[in-house]
């Protein structure tokens, strides 16, 4: 047996054990997720906030969307090369970043400019 495993008497509490570290390891990337939305949301609120964009700024939109989805996009693909197993939040984020950015905007000018 794997020595790592010494201490376990059969095969059933070792794939339990591997299960069960699958599973700490799930919670870890979902509570990292929630981390980062959190942070991108507050951010993107502060943003607006210091900024506040004018009607005719709208036309920049597409440069800060895709700026944004640029970035997370960079930050997937060197996650993903130094073999970190939380760089599909990234890639998960170059898409709902925009989005939201994309919803604060539209929330903006609806309702505070």
């Amino acid at each position: 047996m794997n020595s790592n495993f010494s201490n376990f008497k059969n095969k059933n509490q070792i794939v339990k054990h591997k299960n069960k570290l699958k599973i700490m390891k799930h919670k870890k990337i979902v509570q990292y997720g929630i981390g980062i939305f959190i942070i991108e949301a507050i951010l993107i609120g502060i943003w607006f906030y210091l900024m506040k964009p004018e009607s005719d700024v709208a036309f920049n939109i597409l440069q800060i969307v895709l700026l944004l989805f640029g970035i997370n996009l960079i930050l997937g693909i060197l996650l993903y090369v130094l073999k970190k197993s939380f760089s599909s939040l990234f890639f998960a984020n170059s898409i709902i970043c925009p989005l939201i950015f994309y919803a604060v905007w539209i929330m903006w000018f609806t309702y505070y400019a």
